[in-house]
Protein backbone atom coordinates (compact mmCIF):
# COMPACT_ATOMS: atom_id res chain seq x y z
CA UNK A 1 0.00 0.00 0.00
CA UNK A 2 2.96 2.53 0.81
CA UNK A 3 4.40 1.99 -2.81
CA UNK A 4 1.43 2.64 -4.48
CA UNK A 5 0.62 5.25 -2.60
CA UNK A 6 4.30 6.95 -2.70
CA UNK A 7 4.19 5.86 -6.82
CA UNK A 8 0.64 7.91 -6.74
CA UNK A 9 2.49 10.82 -4.91
CA UNK A 10 5.30 11.14 -7.37
CA UNK A 11 3.57 11.05 -10.51
CA UNK A 12 1.37 13.81 -8.81
CA UNK A 13 4.58 16.03 -7.97
CA UNK A 14 5.97 15.21 -11.73
CA UNK A 15 2.64 16.70 -13.22
CA UNK A 16 2.33 19.70 -11.49
CA UNK A 17 5.70 20.56 -11.37
CA UNK A 18 6.13 20.16 -15.80
CA UNK A 19 8.78 20.13 -18.07
CA UNK A 20 10.49 23.29 -19.45
CA UNK A 21 9.44 24.33 -23.32
CA UNK A 22 10.11 26.59 -25.77
CA UNK A 23 7.24 26.38 -28.67
CA UNK A 24 7.50 28.41 -31.87
CA UNK A 25 4.98 29.53 -34.36
CA UNK A 26 5.55 30.41 -37.86
CA UNK A 27 4.17 33.53 -38.50
CA UNK A 28 5.57 34.73 -41.52
CA UNK A 29 5.37 33.28 -45.06
CA UNK A 30 8.12 31.90 -47.33
CA UNK A 31 11.09 29.67 -46.97
CA UNK A 32 14.53 30.47 -45.60
CA UNK A 33 17.74 28.58 -45.29
CA UNK A 34 18.47 27.47 -42.05
CA UNK A 35 20.50 29.19 -40.13
CA UNK A 36 23.09 28.23 -36.92
CA UNK A 37 21.55 27.86 -33.64
CA UNK A 38 24.76 29.63 -32.28
CA UNK A 39 24.73 32.38 -34.67
CA UNK A 40 21.23 33.55 -33.77
CA UNK A 41 20.72 36.56 -31.40
CA UNK A 42 19.20 36.85 -28.33
CA UNK A 43 17.70 40.74 -28.34
CA UNK A 44 15.99 42.70 -26.24
CA UNK A 45 15.38 45.93 -28.12
CA UNK A 46 14.72 45.94 -31.64
CA UNK A 47 17.20 46.14 -34.22
CA UNK A 48 17.78 49.09 -36.56
CA UNK A 49 18.28 46.56 -39.06
CA UNK A 50 15.51 45.82 -41.79
CA UNK A 51 13.79 42.66 -40.89
CA UNK A 52 10.85 40.33 -41.25
CA UNK A 53 8.98 38.58 -38.60
CA UNK A 54 9.28 34.62 -38.78
CA UNK A 55 7.54 32.82 -35.99
CA UNK A 56 6.30 33.88 -32.38
CA UNK A 57 8.11 31.84 -29.84
CA UNK A 58 7.05 31.26 -26.15
CA UNK A 59 8.94 29.38 -23.18
CA UNK A 60 7.74 28.45 -19.83
CA UNK A 61 8.29 26.28 -16.90
CA UNK A 62 12.20 27.38 -16.69
CA UNK A 63 14.27 27.78 -13.17
CA UNK A 64 15.42 31.22 -12.43
CA UNK A 65 19.05 29.99 -13.05
CA UNK A 66 18.04 28.78 -16.57
CA UNK A 67 18.39 31.94 -17.92
CA UNK A 68 21.19 30.64 -20.42
CA UNK A 69 19.52 27.30 -21.37
CA UNK A 70 16.34 28.94 -22.45
CA UNK A 71 18.27 30.90 -24.56
CA UNK A 72 19.57 28.20 -26.17
CA UNK A 73 16.46 26.74 -26.38
CA UNK A 74 14.76 29.43 -28.35
CA UNK A 75 18.00 29.80 -30.61
CA UNK A 76 17.56 25.84 -31.73
CA UNK A 77 14.19 26.22 -32.20
CA UNK A 78 14.09 29.24 -34.55
CA UNK A 79 17.36 28.32 -36.54
CA UNK A 80 15.76 25.86 -38.62
CA UNK A 81 13.47 28.77 -39.68
CA UNK A 82 16.29 30.65 -40.68
CA UNK A 83 16.12 33.14 -38.06
CA UNK A 84 19.17 35.70 -37.70
CA UNK A 85 17.34 36.66 -33.94
CA UNK A 86 14.70 36.15 -31.39
CA UNK A 87 13.95 39.83 -30.06
CA UNK A 88 12.10 38.91 -26.52
CA UNK A 89 9.12 40.98 -25.78
CA UNK A 90 8.26 39.86 -22.39
CA UNK A 91 9.24 37.90 -19.57
CA UNK A 92 8.49 37.17 -15.64
CA UNK A 93 8.38 35.16 -13.13
CA UNK A 94 5.56 32.31 -11.83
CA UNK A 95 5.60 31.62 -8.35
CA UNK A 96 8.09 32.10 -5.44
CA UNK A 97 11.15 30.40 -3.71
CA UNK A 98 12.43 26.73 -5.02
CA UNK A 99 8.99 26.76 -7.22
CA UNK A 100 9.48 29.81 -9.21
CA UNK A 101 9.28 29.42 -12.67
CA UNK A 102 10.89 31.54 -15.85
CA UNK A 103 7.83 32.76 -18.56
CA UNK A 104 9.38 34.47 -22.05
CA UNK A 105 7.25 35.37 -24.67
CA UNK A 106 9.07 36.54 -28.11
CA UNK A 107 9.69 36.80 -32.20
CA UNK A 108 12.11 35.04 -34.09
CA UNK A 109 13.16 37.57 -37.14
CA UNK A 110 15.43 37.22 -40.52
CA UNK A 111 17.62 40.07 -41.14
CA UNK A 112 16.94 41.58 -45.19
CA UNK A 113 19.73 43.88 -45.53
Amino acid sequence: MKKKLFGLFAALILSVSGCATVHVTKTGIGFHEPTIPGKVDILMTIPKREFVELATVTSSNWKLHQTAKMHNSMRTKSAPLGANAVIIAASGVVGRGGGARMWTTGVAIRYTD
